[in-house]
């Protein structure tokens, strides 16, 4: 090929320097994928293994205050070289979707375990591109750097999250949607959901665009699984398990405690909002706040969201919306959830590739750095009380600057 202009030039050394520049993410990741799966203590999918084994034994993992349990656990740490347990937020039929694994070896299902998700990370990036209207080469390549660069991506490969799992089936719902499969997007969304009940608002989506379909498929998907978890481990189980969630969230959203009764690492809306007016405001009127800006973010999804609408460049910005409002709304968010976040992120980019403007790159910018980027404030003691302390969990405002990001491209598109 010839190349007679300089503007010519200028366009190859771009398109070769971004190729280097992705060939670089990439096989930095290909690098922490090995390093981890071969040397992280992948303590959340440990924590996954022992209590879907404690469950199948018969064991009731919410109570966590019986001997039996605290024997039995002590044992497989020991077992397994892990330091400890965690706090139990899982459904059953997560742990019912996750005991396939427990039939191998503990580092055999570990490695089986990164490898499907880092797989569905992969294939979950070609979808969404796939989603768009038009494939471009250059966009994809974009698209591929903005992920394979993303720190929250390196916590949830550390820890053995499941996140990427619930993006690959996210993907799959969408390009569903697309196709105008809307049953089979309903299943895929439902089994999402099964994966992390936080995203339970995402029927919401459904249910304004009048997909019923869809809509009916997720319930299925998710009594589905629910049942068979029932039935495989018991209906106390699940009992134990509601009763759980409600003792762990209650002194959250009713802020009966000194720091609302929320983990240090939690990045929740709510939680920004807490550490924000902790001091300033008596709970009574925190609460109420932030009940009317939850009731204004959620009244705009819904006016931003046409009804019935398959509009190819309209839909993957209305699904990313319900994504995020799912975010805003759950009462505890860990950086790993932001893996999620990658669908919103890669719609709205190639939103703006599609329609530049200098408003899209800015708040773009602004949003992809607070949330993906590494950064923490945990370990000054400067940042434990006061306004300061709202900065634990400032990557809430990066997800929120990304809704109203989202919320403006779909207005536009709809002048």
């Amino acid at each position: 090929m010839i190349i007679h202009t300089a503007e010519d030039k200028r366009v190859l050394y771009l398109k070769y320097f971004l190729c280097l520049v992705v060939g670089f993410a990439f096989l930095t990741y290909l690098h922490d994928v090995v390093k981890e799966a071969l040397t992280s203590p992948l303590k959340d999918f440990y924590h996954y293994f022992m209590n879907t084994k404690l469950l199948l034994q018969g064991y009731d993992i919410w109570k966590t205050d019986s001997p039996e349990l605290i024997a039995q656990t002590n044992l497989m740490v020991s077992q397994f070289g892990v330091s400890g347990k965690a706090e139990v937020l899982h459904s059953m039929g997560f742990f019912l979707i996750f005991s396939p694994f427990t039939f191998l070896a503990p580092k055999a299902a570990s490695l089986v375990w990164v490898m499907v998700c880092q797989i569905s990370f992969i294939l979950s990036i070609a979808v969404i591109v796939t989603s768009l209207e038009k494939f471009d080469i250059w966009k994809a390549l974009c698209a591929a750097f903005l992920a394979f660069s993303f720190w929250p991506l390196r916590e949830d490969l550390h820890l053995g999250q499941p996140n990427a799992l619930i993006l690959f089936l996210f993907s799959l719902s969408l390009l569903s949607l697309k196709h105008k499969k809307f049953l089979l997007a309903g299943i895929f969304l439902g089994l999402g959901i099964q994966v992390k009940e936080i995203f339970l608002p995402m029927l919401l989506f459904c249910a304004r665009k009048k997909y019923w379909k869809s809509l009916a498929g997720a319930l299925t998907s998710i009594l589905f699984i629910k049942g068979a978890a029932i039935f495989a481990f018991g209906i106390d189980k699940e009992l134990s398990y509601w009763k759980h969630q409600l003792s762990f969230f209650s002194p959250v959203l009713n802020y009966t405690s000194a720091d609302g009764g929320i983990d240090y690492v939690s990045m929740s809306v709510i939680d920004l909002w807490h550490r924000l007016s902790d001091g300033l405001l008596q709970a009574g009127m925190s609460q109420f706040l932030i009940i009317i800006f939850f009731s204004f973010i959620l009244w705009r999804a819904w006016k931003l969201t046409a009804e019935n609408s398959l509009a190819p460049e309209r839909l993957p910005l209305e699904f990313s919306c319900f994504v995020l409002l799912c975010f805003i709304f759950s009462p505890w968010i860990h950086e790993t959830h932001f893996i999620v976040l990658v669908l919103p992120l890669l719609a709205s980019w190639l939103a703006i590739a599609h329609r530049p403007s200098h408003k899209g790159f800015i708040l773009f910018s602004i949003a992809y750095c607070i949330v993906g980027l590494k950064y923490s404030f945990i370990s000054f003691p400067i940042f434990a009380r006061g306004i300061l302390a709202s900065l634990l969990a400032v990557k809430a405002i990066g997800f929120l600057i990304l809704f109203f990001l989202i919320n403006s491209l779909l207005r536009a598109d709809a002048r």
